[in-house]
Order: structure tokens, then sequence, then C-alpha cells
């Protein structure tokens, strides 16, 4: 699983972790056989595979996938190092990636909708452990009424988990993911953001 997937590449550490996520965004073909090893083991009826030799498989989504299951700090931590180690991909990722700290770099009305669409409860967490001038520039896009009843939410939290903080953010970034898909924004990636 990619939640699995995301702790094993954190293991691994700083130096080994984007040698990994160069090899993985590489993958194009799966063997056949490795693919039937796979599905033995998940369930009996993956034996019917058809007698072809390869099976598509795209390694930029699958880093995502991996990416998308880190808690922050290792994500933007994996991230920083791809845009030293290997810009192509770094700049690659980003045009369909959104990070949580991305999310005040989308278009006005975009994360307008994005905020209104998701939870007080959630809003609040994710925005638990950020500093003062990224919540006002988030928040910014939201009517004085509901960036207040956001702000006064962030302070009724009591000491939430670092799991809650990180499910949060992983929510809204996930539903800016989706938007972001759907084409209802661009998120511009500045050539010297992917090359410095």
């Amino acid at each position: 699983s990619s939640d699995r997937a995301s702790k094993l590449v954190k293991a691994m550490g700083p130096d080994l972790q984007p040698q990994i996520a160069m090899e993985i965004s590489h993958f194009k073909d799966m063997p056949v056989e490795t693919f039937r090893d796979i599905a033995k083991r998940l369930a009996r009826r993956a034996l019917d595979v058809p007698s072809i030799n390869n099976i598509s498989v795209d390694g930029v989504d699958i880093l995502i996938d991996i990416l998308d299951n880190m808690d922050s700090a290792s994500e933007q931590s994996m991230l920083m190092t791809l845009k030293h180690d290997n810009p192509g991909l770094f700049y690659q990722i980003k045009k369909i990636y959104v990070t949580f700290d991305d999310l005040p770099k989308i278009p006005r009305i975009p994360l307008k909708n994005l905020l209104k669409e998701s939870s007080k409860e959630n809003l609040a967490l994710s925005l638990y452990d950020a500093d003062k001038e990224y919540i006002n520039k988030l928040l910014s896009v939201m009517l004085d009424r509901p960036r207040a009843i956001t702000m006064a939410a962030i302070k009724d939290l009591q000491n939430p988990s670092s799991d809650e903080i990180n499910n949060a953010k992983r929510e809204i970034t996930r539903r800016a993911r989706i938007m972001l898909k759907a084409g209802l924004f661009e998120l511009t990636v500045d050539e010297d953001e992917s090359l410095s």
C-alpha cells in the first residue's frame, strides 16, 4: 500500500530517498510475473490476469501516492532533495502535486471554493501549527465572518496530535489535487523554483 511504501521510504534515510524516488519515477512497465506474484498475495482471482508481457504503470503516480502518505516534514524533505538532485523530476511532480505549503499559490476563486468545501474543523486542525503569515495569506480569500470563525476554531483546539494535524492537511491537499486534475486551476511552477 502507499502508506506502507511511504513508511519504508522514510525509514531509508535522506541519502537513499531521492535515489529511490528517481527509480520509482522511471517505472513504465512491470514484468507480468512480478504483477502475478503480488496478485497472488492479494486475491486468488487476480491469477486470471491475461497472458501479456507487461502491465502498464506510471512511476510518477506511484511516487505521488508515496509522497501523499508521508507526514509534511518527510514530504518536504523528499521534495527539496529531488529539487536539488533531479530538477526535471521535481518540476514534473510539482505540475500535478499540490502540497499544503502550495495552497496559498492557488488562484483566488478555486482557493475560496476549496476552503468553503473543507469542514471548519479540518481547516482549523490543518492550520494549528502553521505560522501567522501563512494563515493570514490562506484565509485572505474568505469573507470576514467565516475567517473569524476559523480563527476562533484554531484557538479553541486543545493540543491535537500530530497525526490529527497531518490527516487534516492531507485531506485538504487531496481535495486540491482533485481540483487540479479536473482542470479547475493551474499551479504554476517558476523555472527558477524547479532549477534552483
